[in-house]
């Protein structure tokens, strides 16, 4: 196996952070978490209600990647459930988009102050997205 090692962007690196990962496309989640793994701790789940029985039982991340167009649960139905039960970690949750989205979702992207990145993106521009919040 590949050793991994870290990047370095020199002096002002931003800390390894930890971050869940929620989408229900497998190969999307492997895609992503080999993405950002050099950089932080990745978390992968296919969907919105692992993801909050892992927050409710106590495990903290500084970022949360959502898909927001899964099947049993939407991105937006997570945020909703974070917000009523979590709402200290709402800030946290940056979404990822396919582009394609209901009239609801998008509504709802509009209502929401959060980061969001559409697919497909490169993995500079995710990196930069989790930078900003690791340093918020």
């Amino acid at each position: 196996m590949a050793e991994v090692t870290r990047r370095q962007d020199g002096p002002s690196a931003v800390r390894r952070g930890r971050v869940l990962l929620i989408d229900d496309e497998p190969s999307v989640r492997r895609a992503m978490s080999r993405m950002i793994a050099l950089d932080h701790d990745v978390v992968a789940v296919g969907g919105g209600h692992e993801a909050l029985e892992r927050l409710r039982a106590g495990e903290r991340f500084d970022a949360i990647l959502c898909d927001l167009m899964m099947p049993a649960m939407t991105g937006g139905e997570f945020f909703q459930e974070l917000s009523r039960t979590l709402p200290e970690l709402v800030d946290s949750v940056i979404f990822v988009t396919g582009g394609a989205v209901t009239p609801a979702a998008q509504d709802f992207l509009e209502r929401v102050p959060n980061h969001r990145i559409e697919k497909p993106f490169d993995a500079e521009r995710l990196l930069t997205l989790l930078r900003e919040r690791l340093q918020a």
